[in-house]
């Protein structure tokens, strides 16, 4: 066997309740390092979180302007907004990159690529922007649709208000 570890050559972590020898403190502590710099890169990653999805005056120009193919348009936009281009999402998830491919405009695919818009990321589908290659509506925005439709049928009808008419004769 070998020789008995000493009482001050072992170092017992408070959160673990595991024995850890002096030389193995270096490996734990660039776990621990390696595990903040993931923490770190994961927080800073570009990407919108899915609360900052929704319909805007933004989007919809976007979405104007890619469909229509006026290239010309989204360059003068993302020289003046590039930033909030980048990171702009429709309600369904989707935004300019999905929409380029969608209606097949692969000199703005190439244009919002370059201004750093991600291609891995995904709509409320789960479908990355090169995963949409035909016009159409998510499934999300169908379940949408079907959902608003259900709750218009199940409202009761509001009746027209009543008025009281005085008599011709009164």
């Amino acid at each position: 066997m070998g020789k008995p570890l000493a009482a001050a050559s072992v170092i017992r972590p408070p959160f673990f309740g595991a024995r850890f020898k002096k030389n193995s403190m270096g490996r734990f502590r660039t776990v621990l390092l390696a595990l903040a710099l993931f923490a770190v890169l994961a927080v800073a990653q570009k990407g919108t979180k899915r609360s900052d999805w929704r319909d805007t005056e933004l989007t919809t120009n976007l979405w104007n302007v890619i469909s229509s193919g006026n290239s010309e348009e989204l360059a003068s936009m993302l020289s003046t907004s590039k930033d909030q281009i980048v990171a702009s999402r429709a309600a369904d998830g989707r935004g300019p990159l999905w929409w380029a491919y969608e209606y097949g405009k692969e000199d703005m695919v190439q244009m919002l690529l370059a201004a750093g818009v991600s291609p891995d990321e995904q709509d409320a589908d789960g479908k990355k922007p090169e995963d949409v290659r035909s016009v159409g509506p998510t499934d999300y925005a169908k379940q949408q649709q079907a959902a608003w439709e259900q709750e218009a049928a199940t409202e009761e009808p509001v009746a027209p208000p009543t008025f009281d008419m005085p008599d011709e004769d009164d």
